[in-house]
């Protein structure tokens, strides 16, 4: 009987320490999962931010695309129309400094 108490107290002991860290590791636990929240916050923060960067340098490259192909439009209106009149470089310098002359 004696023996049986001994084994009992043993176990109750072993089993008041098992439980003691069972409550570290949970709280251990916790601690570490809170810090993934944070981390996964944050991150999915970052990869918001990037994707809206990414989708307004997309946006610029359009418009980009868009301003030159509205440039090349009108550079080759004026050179049909430069032909059509048979207007040379040289003249065509004069008048713009003439009609600049004109507006100041």
């Amino acid at each position: 009987m004696q023996n049986c108490k001994k084994r009992l107290l043993a176990v109750n002991v072993a089993l008041a320490k098992s439980q003691q860290e069972l409550q570290e590791n949970a709280g251990l636990t916790r601690s570490v999962h809170n810090q993934f929240d944070t981390t996964c916050a944050m991150l999915r923060k970052c990869h918001k931010e990037r994707r809206e960067a990414v989708d307004y340098w997309k946006s610029t490259i359009d418009s980009l695309g868009n301003r030159d192909e509205e440039m090349n439009s009108v550079a080759q209106v004026r050179a049909s129309l430069l032909v059509t009149f048979g207007i040379t470089s040289v003249r065509y310098n004069f008048l713009c400094l003439m009609n600049a002359y004109r507006l100041t």
